[in-house]
C-alpha cells in the first residue's frame, strides 16, 4: 500500500469517526461506545501506526509479534473480533474503548509497553 493509499485509508477512518460523533457523543461507526479521552485516542492511533509496518491499517500477526513477542498471540486473540488473523484500526479502538471503561490504567500500560518496545 502506498503512502497515498494509507493516507486515504486514514482520512476515511477519521471521516467515519466524525460522522459517528455527529450522530451521538458516544457512538461509533464501528459499533462501540467511545469513552477514551481524545489524547489517549491519538496515542493509540500513533501506536497502531508505528506497529503497522506495511501501512495497510491492519496489524498482522508478524507485525504484532515484532513488537510484543510471545504476548502477540494473547493480544490478537483479545483484539481480533472477527478472527481473520489481523487487527483493523476499528477493532483496535473498540478493544481499548471497552478496556478503558473497566481498567483505564491498563490502557496506559499497553501504550507504554508498545512505545518502549516499538
Amino acid at each position: 500500500m502506498s503512502n497515498t493509499e494509507a493516507r486515504a485509508a486514514l482520512d476515511a477512518y477519521h471521516s467515519r469517526r466524525r460522522q459517528a460523533a455527529g450522530r451521538s457523543f458516544v457512538s461509533s461507526a464501528a459499533g462501540y461506545q467511545r469513552v477514551l479521552p481524545r489524547d489517549v485516542e491519538r496515542r493509540l492511533e500513533r501506536v497502531f501506526a508505528s506497529m503497522d509496518k506495511n501501512h495497510d491499517w491492519a496489524l498482522e500477526k508478524a507485525e504484532v509479534a515484532q513488537v510484543l513477542g510471545t504476548e502477540s498471540d494473547c493480544m490478537l486473540d483479545m483484539v481480533d473480533v472477527n478472527k481473520d488473523y489481523k487487527v483493523t484500526i476499528e477493532e483496535w479502538m473498540r478493544y481499548f474503548n471497552n478496556l478503558w471503561q473497566f481498567m483505564p490504567d491498563s490502557v496506559h500500560h499497553h501504550i507504554e509497553v508498545v512505545e518502549r518496545r516499538g
